[in-house]
């Protein structure tokens, strides 16, 4: 795969979810944040299944071990999204999981994925900075919002570690591991709609469409993107692209009318500097020893 190419397709995926924070953030108002989950991946496992159902015969212990692990990160993503966007906006969700940035580094270096390097601890600096300043210096209104953010965010790159570490272990047809690891999530949840259901005074075409956006094409379409190219991208840029969604979620935001606060602006600024920082240093690099020679 060319790496141009695949760099393209990661980057479809950031403008999918900035997109989908602000559907979901619209629906889970009205609507249980795990019954809407529920629905969200088992739309996405039927709209993969066709897919996967040629390669079931590669299933056996190790595809059930890795596709069982990422469903697991996958689906503590997406349902501390869901329950964070009850109080959270768009941009303020997106903002948590810009800060995966923080714990990448970190988790690489531990599962022996990538070594540790001093620009990483730079960018860890930078992302610290930028919750200080979203928050006014103070953690004291951080809330069960701020916590579920967090947890989404830590998800996401325990997710990109492992995706990371799957493809060199695991042989198995990525479209075969994306299917499985969202039908386990959806099977997890199946509590929720034995529980709860979509009242009937709520408009059931606006929810069932973010449902069917959400399932077929932020969850399906994005993780498929994502298990088939990021091994041509790399770990730490893949997740610099995924972090764009934090320009993306504000500006369908703002459309959404949804506040936005100067502190927030400048904190999302310097999150996405933190995200983009090991790049920008290397792109610094060449462009000093070009100079010199």
């Amino acid at each position: 795969m060319n790496n141009k190419k695949a760099t393209l397709f990661i980057f479809i995926v950031p403008i999918v979810w900035g997109l989908g924070f602000t559907l979901t953030h619209n629906a889970v108002i009205v609507v249980n944040p795990g019954l809407f989950t529920f629905y969200r991946q088992l739309t996405a496992s039927i709209c993969l299944l066709p897919f996967a159902l040629p390669y079931f015969k590669q299933i056996n212990r190790q595809v059930l071990f890795w596709a069982f692990t990422l469903g697991l990160l996958t689906l503590s993503s997406v349902l501390c999204q869901a329950f964070a966007l009850m109080t959270l906006s768009s941009a303020q969700i997106a903002f948590f999981v810009t800060l995966n940035i923080l714990f990448v580094p970190f988790l690489a270096g531990l599962f022996q994925v990538a070594k540790l390097k001093l620009i990483d601890m730079g960018a860890v600096v930078i992302g610290i900075i930028s919750v200080l300043i979203t928050f006014g210096g103070t953690l004291g209104n951080f809330g069960v919002g701020g916590l579920l953010g967090l947890g989404a965010s830590l998800s996401i790159a325990l997710s990109i570690v492992t995706v990371s570490i799957m493809v060199k272990k695991c042989s198995a047809n990525r479209m075969l591991l994306t299917f499985l690891s969202i039908a386990f999530g959806a099977i997890l949840l199946i509590p929720f709609p034995i529980y709860y259901t979509i009242p009937d005074q709520i408009n059931h075409s606006s929810i069932w469409s973010t449902i069917l956006f959400q399932g077929c094409i932020s969850t399906a379409v994005a993780y498929f993107i994502q298990m088939k190219f990021q091994r041509d991208v790399g770990t730490t840029k893949t997740a610099l692209i995924l972090n764009l969604d934090l320009f993306f979620a504000g500006i369908f935001g703002l459309i959404n009318g949804e506040a936005l606060s100067t502190a927030q602006i400048i904190g999302g600024c310097v999150a996405f500097i933190a995200s983009v920082f090991p790049d920008i240093v290397e792109i610094l690099k060449k462009y000093i020893k070009r100079s010199a020679d």
